[in-house]
């Protein structure tokens, strides 16, 4: 029977390796579009022509549509630019190096031979608050055979400008593009242009690439092949060892070892259930809890209904970012001990995950839920963390009750999106399930 099970085994792993192999051309391609930018902001930056004013201007700006004009004699350091801002930070950008290509598609009139897109990188090893030219000016430049059509662009394509490595001294390992933390991008025309108007208009910025690559998905797949012949050895020594001393070595070892081992499940069964920093229950534990409440019924024989709480600590990233991921953690604790104060004795504390707090409430509309999770909100707003520099901390809250013969993974979606109108709301409030 062992062996047939063995078999069969073998034979569904080796006809999913078949089915795996050529399995990630069908992973759907993640994509970012760039533009229209989700933040809006964009802006021309130009050198100025000999009456004054700026050599680029908007022709329409809602359409992203700019003119570039260059004149004759205006010497060597002319520069035309259209420039995307991709965060309202100053320092913290975008991430595009988990992306293969960019699609680009510009629509362009004028006598230029060719057009620059850029892609302007923070690093606080080479860049500067004070000096906005120090992030990284990674650059190709784009002919004029490409321009008024879709074209596709390989990120390892991107180079640092010579002019920019030279200015700011830097190694030979930095000529190799850096596109982790993308402030902004953008179009430009600089010197050896022809004179004249250079209408552009941005019509789109596209980033596409893999959510694993094939390297990736092919290792993952070796990787489970080893990860199961590890454990089929691993299961086959340990039934060999197991026979080999069989009776006597077992039951002499638990007839000894019987307290031991009792106090020992107890602190790996807590282990197992509880969060170690906030003491409250994790996500297993919340599995057994959810488990015995769905198996449990009440004095007519019926299963029991519960409400959920869902809680999430506002802005929780900038008390890490500002003050570190020790204050991080105290707020955690005292949030953790201010809602276990504030719920009934009956009901379920867990920590769901990062700065998410799970309360569990058997038998409990979401009236009287809704009731308890603005007594939690109250207290977490009036609560003093961090004495020595006190911090204001507050919390949004999505509340929903049980729907008849609902799995906990349906009600949890619901109020999971309860709190995501909490947030939408302006955070510190309560909002119960649609």
């Amino acid at each position: 029977m062992k062996k047939l099970t063995l078999n069969t085994s073998l034979l569904v792993a080796i006809l999913a390796t078949l089915i795996a192999i050529p399995g990630h051309y069908l992973i759907p391609e993640k994509r970012f579009l760039a533009t229209p930018n989700p933040t809006g902001a964009h802006y021309l930056h130009s050198t100025p022509l000999a009456d004054g004013s700026p050599a680029g201007y908007w022709l329409d700006e809602s359409k992203r549509q700019f003119r570039c004009v260059y004149e004759e004699g205006l010497g060597y350091h002319y520069y035309c630019s259209f420039n995307q801002v991709q965060t309202p930070s100053r320092v913290k950008g975008i991430d595009l190096s988990g992306y293969d290509h960019v699609n680009v598609k510009l629509q362009y009139s004028g006598p230029t031979p060719k057009i620059r897109m850029f892609m302007r990188n923070y690093d606080e090893r080479y860049s500067t608050l004070e000096d906005d030219n120090s992030t990284k000016y990674n650059t190709i430049t784009i002919p004029e055979i490409n321009l008024n059509r879709e074209t596709t662009i390989r990120l390892t394509q991107f180079k640092p400008a010579e002019w920019w490595l030279m200015q700011y001294k830097m190694p030979i390992e930095e000529s190799r593009a850096d596109i982790n933390n993308v402030l902004n991008l953008g179009f430009d025309f600089s010197d050896s242009m022809q004179p004249g108007n250079h209408d552009v208009t941005v019509e789109k910025i596209e980033f596409v690439g893999d959510w694993i690559s094939k390297e990736h998905w092919y290792l993952a797949i070796l990787a489970c092949w080893l990860l199961g012949m590890i454990i089929y050895t691993a299961n086959r020594i340990r039934l060999l060892r197991q026979k080999s001393h069989y009776d006597h070595f077992v039951i002499n070892r638990l007839s000894k070892k019987n307290a031991s081992l009792k106090s020992e499940t107890e602190k790996l069964r807590r282990l197992s259930t509880v969060d170690p920093l906030t003491q409250t229950y994790n996500r297993f534990g919340i599995d057994q809890i959810m488990s015995s409440i769905t198996a449990a019924t009440d004095d007519q024989g019926l299963p029991l209904s519960y409400s959920l709480i869902l809680v999430d600590l506002d802005r929780f990233k900038r008390i890490n970012d500002s003050r570190g991921h020790d204050a991080g953690d105290r707020v955690l604790q005292k949030a953790a001990e201010i809602i276990e104060q504030n719920i009934r004795d009956d009901d379920y504390l867990g920590r769901w995950g990062g700065e998410e707090f799970l309360i569990i409430m058997p038998s409990t509309g979401q009236q009287e839920a809704m009731e308890i999770a603005e007594r939690v909100r109250r207290a977490l707003e009036l609560a003093e963390f961090e004495p020595d520099d006190p911090l204001a901390i507050t919390a949004s809250f999505g509340i929903g009750e049980q729907r008849d013969q609902e799995e906990f993974s349906a009600t949890l979606k619901r109020v999971d999106k309860a709190l995501y109108n909490a947030k939408l709301r302006g955070r510190n409030c309560c909002v119960l399930t649609e």
